[in-house]
């Protein structure tokens, strides 16, 4: 299933027609409840209403096994063509702790606290790798 908002369904058109079978979700940003999106949402509260009403507490918070997935981006085809590319738990919490390290944000200049300003589009990378253009600091 491919979740895409009503402007981009455009630029899909090409991948849809050579894999029919393949869903859209389209959200038409209309909130009024009968666009796809919308649906899609209201089915997932009434089936968590259906077995207990948790919200957030009855989600996961914990990964089984460290090697489990946790997202599945995919490339934009730069170099070669677009492909799904599995960031397992493990190393999304080994990848934030190197950036943590890389970027300086455990050094303290006196009492300060280290900040870090993200430069590109959340999407990059699912927002999880260093971007190529970043500023960290210390207040």
């Amino acid at each position: 299933m491919i979740i895409v908002d009503a402007e981009f369904v455009s630029l899909l058109d090409s991948f849809h027609s050579s894999n029919p079978r393949i869903p859209f979700l389209i959200d038409t940003d209309s909130s009024v409840g009968t666009n796809p999106f919308d649906q899609a949402v209201e089915e997932g509260q009434q089936h968590d209403q259906s077995k207990g009403n948790y919200g957030w507490a009855g989600l996961q918070a914990q990964a089984h096994d460290e090697d489990d997935t946790i997202a599945i981006p995919f490339t934009s085809g730069t170099t070669a063509k677009p492909k799904g590319v599995v960031y397992t738990h493990r190393g999304s919490y080994l990848a934030a702790l190197g950036n943590v390290v890389e970027s300086g944000l455990n050094m303290r200049d006196g009492e300060g606290r280290c900040g870090y300003l993200w430069t590109l589009p959340m999407f990059h990378a699912v927002g999880w790798s260093k971007p190529l253009f970043h500023v960290s600091f210390c207040l």
